[in-house]
């Protein structure tokens, strides 16, 4: 029979068996990430969705303003080779997809400054912020969500501008402008994929014309929502760094 040892009236040996099969306590306010700064990230960003807008001013001469102005001499159109259409359009969406890639990482950035300024008010977790995006029908509206969170966390505390966290005209002017951009750029390219006569053609091209105004716009809206977030953030995080060394 074991002599009980310890203020609870347990042996040694029972004790040590309670604390294997007892779990660790959690550490508390344990922090969801770590500050970093995401300027290096928009500047990229934003260089990018520049190239975005070249390549839809490209794609405005090539796709739309040349068609429009040649001579409807011959109506077939070939699906081989390379064409300025195909040249263009290959570069622009090899520029997309890049921009692509580059934002979801700076969203990912942002999101997680914003789940360390401010804990607990973010729908969905971090991953959130990337597989959101791909998600069918659901997309066209969480997104938006996320990046409605992340504003709010990224405002900065002492600001002097009332309601600075909930205005949310940058965010509207660019998530209308993205979905506008995809609904009229699809649109666009069905119709030039079905164009097989000259009126047909000169249809698509003035499709394919307002799609590259509308994509551009769309680059725009964007630079001016990755510029203002991240400049929000950066104030954020710096007043946070401050107040934790105070």
């Amino acid at each position: 029979m074991s002599t009980a040892t310890t203020g609870e009236g347990l042996c040694d040996g029972c004790a040590v068996a309670r604390g294997m099969a007892e779990p660790a306590p959690r550490p508390k306010n344990r922090q969801p990430g770590r500050l970093r700064s995401p300027l290096g990230l928009s500047r990229a960003v934003v260089v990018l969705l520049v190239l975005v807008a070249v390549a839809d001013l490209l794609a405005l001469y090539t796709q739309g303003i040349s068609p429009l102005l040649a001579e409807p001499v011959d109506p077939v159109r070939t699906d081989t080779g390379w064409t300025p259409f195909t040249m263009t359009e290959t570069l622009r969406a090899d520029v997309v997809i890049l921009t692509g890639v580059v934002f979801l990482v700076w969203f990912h950035r942002v999101r997680v400054n914003a789940g360390v300024l401010a804990q607990g008010n973010h729908r969905g977790g971090v991953a959130w912020a990337v597989v959101s995006w791909f998600i069918p029908i659901a997309n066209i509206w969480i997104p938006r969500g996320v990046a409605v969170d992340i504003w709010r966390a990224s405002t900065p505390r002492n600001t002097e501008v009332p309601g600075r966290g909930t205005n949310h005209r940058v965010i509207n002017a660019w998530w209308a402008g993205w979905l506008v951009s995809q609904l009229v750029g699809q649109f666009a390219g069905a119709v030039y994929e079905d164009a097989d006569t000259v009126d047909a053609m000169r249809t698509a091209a003035c499709l394919l014309l307002a799609a590259a105004v509308v994509d551009i716009a769309a680059a725009l809206l964007a630079v001016l929502f990755v510029r203002r977030l991240t400049a929000m953030q950066q104030e954020a995080v710096a007043q946070a760094r401050q107040a934790s060394t105070v």
